[in-house]
């Protein structure tokens, strides 16, 4: 019974291991769930210390309800209108298991007003795409631009390695999605053609904020001039 006892110990220690591997939230959810339910197999062997049965048990439940969560979403097709948006008109993919992948990468949020996204100089600042709303681009405290919906902010830092270049901060309530970095350098690498997908909107979005600042200091030139 001890031996039985130690091998499932070992075997949930060994599927968190490879758990926290994955770059998919999917594939670590599924290996949490089978290492939740090693544990609780283990545990249950010795039913006179209840304590450790029961936090098993809610490792299990919250594992399994947010991988069905998950699973649910992509068996059904549900995909928000910003992820349409981001998926199909930013990165022009329209693959669905690509989708999926990229799905994974992805924290989405709602920003009030005033909220700080990113600070000048912060390093490894995380990459943000805009859905809804705008943003103020401020250099050493002055503003220096706007972003708004269909923009990245971060990605200058993402392809240079460097701090961030400037400060971000919410006009108004905005939605985002905020992309775990590490997480999407490996996924280009895994996958070149989305890698390639990735990069390019990210270069138009930064030929475009050029473009729009070029124009509003011409601009505020020809006004200076009258």
């Amino acid at each position: 019974m001890d031996n039985t006892i130690e091998t499932l110990g070992l075997f949930a220690g060994l599927l968190l291991i490879a758990g926290f591997v994955m770059t998919s939230i999917r594939k670590l959810r599924l290996f949490a769930l089978g290492a939740g339910v090693a544990g609780l197999m283990a545990f249950g062997a010795n039913p006179s210390e209840p304590l450790p049965i029961v936090l098993a048990a809610a490792f299990v439940l919250i594992n399994g309800t947010q991988l069905g969560v998950l699973m649910g979403r992509e068996r059904f097709g549900r995909s928000l209108v910003d992820e349409r948006g981001l998926f199909a008109e930013i990165l022009c993919i329209d693959n669905t298991a690509q989708q999926n992948r990229l799905r994974d990468l992805l924290t989405w949020r709602d920003v009030s007003g005033g909220k700080l996204l990113l600070e000048q100089d912060q390093p490894s600042p995380p990459l943000i795409y805009i859905a809804q709303g705008r943003a103020r681009i401020e250099y050493d405290g002055k503003l220096i631009g706007v972003s708004g919906a269909g923009d990245f902010v971060g990605e200058m830092s993402l392809v240079s390695g460097k701090p961030a270049a400037a400060s971000v901060i919410a006009c108004d309530g905005m939605r985002v999605a905020e992309f775990d970095r590490d997480a999407l350098r490996h996924f280009a690498r895994e996958v070149p053609e989305l890698g390639n997908a990735i990069t390019g909107a990210l270069n138009r979005g930064l030929a475009e904020k050029v473009a729009r600042m070029n124009a509003a200091a011409a601009a505020k030139t020809d006004e200076t001039a009258r």
